[in-house]
């Protein structure tokens, strides 16, 4: 049987494709979940924006919680392959979440300022827990894995 529901190798191109239609699904679901209330017709209410601050202040929840791992598992008492290998992860979890978070804060805000803080809440609570599930799943294995990518 295969370590894998792809087979033996923890990553493989040939399913990126469909990682990414996946990845398209739960995004379509969830905008055709919250709908097209809330669009933007002039600058967003405070009130409007309550959704996007506090997936904001998720993500930097988040990020501190990373960088906790990072120092829990440097200095945890274990065995010193289990500890390279764990702080590894976490430094990956780390580095990842730092180069994607401009762009995602970017989007974020222009798509609630200037088209739906509604939506913009939705999609960007469910990259916070994606974001939050990646050093778990990279974890799966010690090295990049399909479910990661999803």
């Amino acid at each position: 049987m295969a370590k894998y529901p792809w087979g033996e190798q923890p990553f493989t191109m040939s399913s990126l494709p469909s990682c990414m239609i996946f990845s398209a699904i739960v995004i379509g679901v969830t905008l055709i979940g919250t709908g097209p209330d809330g669009t933007v017709t002039g600058f967003p209410s405070p009130k409007d924006l309550h959704g996007v601050v506090g997936v904001t202040l998720g993500w930097v929840c988040m990020w501190y919680a990373f960088l906790g791992n990072q120092i829990t598992f440097k200095m945890a008492d274990i065995d010193e392959n289990q500890k390279k290998t764990a702080a590894f992860i976490a430094d990956r979890g780390v580095g990842n979440t730092m180069e994607q978070c401009i762009p995602f804060f970017l989007v974020l805000w222009l798509h609630a300022f200037f088209v739906n803080p509604g939506t913009s809440s939705v999609l960007g609570l469910v990259y916070v827990i994606s974001r939050y599930l990646y050093p778990i799943f990279y974890g799966w294995d010690g090295q990049v894995c399909n479910f990661g990518l999803v």
